[in-house]
């Protein structure tokens, strides 16, 4: 099977999707408004503020912090655990 590598890609102020490093520039304006049609991003940037919020109490932990915790390194995964 073949490995596709993905980079991300902005739809809105806060929020980017993964898309494929090979697909042409038509692919990508598809896969964004297929996004796009499926998701209300009003209501996704909303979540992300309340987590946002909530992380900032202490309520919840980040997944960079938690990944840390666990010994990964996220900005350099070989030299993780």
């Amino acid at each position: 099977m073949k490995r596709t590598d993905y980079r991300f890609v902005r739809v809105s102020a806060d929020i980017e999707i993964p898309v494929p490093n090979d697909c042409t520039p038509q692919e990508e304006q598809i896969i964004i408004a297929q996004f796009k049609a499926q998701n209300n991003l009003t209501s996704i940037e909303h979540e992300n503020e309340e987590l946002a919020k909530a992380i900032r109490e202490g309520s919840l932990v980040s997944a960079d912090e938690l990944m840390r915790t666990l010994g990964f390194d996220s900005d350099n995964p070989e030299k993780s655990a």
